[in-house]
């Protein structure tokens, strides 16, 4: 079972470099530059994954995970952020994405969480 991945990310280079990774490893990925743009995507497509930055113009990070949890409670959220302020880490712990991550991080520990969703989806699919 191969993931669909929506990544969102403001900063060209990295959104770049994230696409090309997580392609190399085997998963089908959607960029989006900003929140609006990405819940746009969402509504259109059903993602397994989302990971979304939190600093974006337009939407940020923290308000797209919670309307993609609202609209669908079933699609994994991963933010990542270099820094949050002390307003964004009490929204964050409201909000609750699945995991969060800061930059920089490791591509490692983003495949390990990717390969244990992957897995956990399809035990899933075994059991229906």
């Amino acid at each position: 079972m191969q993931l669909k991945i929506l990544v969102v990310e403001d900063d060209d280079s990295f959104r770049t470099v994230l696409h090309i990774f997580l392609q190399r490893v085997g998963f089908e990925v959607i960029l989006a530059e900003n929140g609006v743009e990405a819940f746009r995507l969402h509504q259109d497509n059903e993602f397994d994954i989302v990971i979304s930055d939190v600093k974006m113009d337009y939407m940020d990070g923290l308000s797209l995970i919670n309307k993609i949890k609202n609209r669908n409670p079933n699609t994994i959220t991963i933010l990542i952020s270099s820094y949050l302020s002390v307003e964004q880490e009490v929204k964050r712990k409201k909000v609750k994405p699945h995991y969060f991550l800061y930059k920089p991080f490791q591509f490692q520990q983003l495949v390990n969480i990717l390969e244990k969703v992957k897995a956990e989806k399809n035990e899933k699919q075994k059991l229906q």
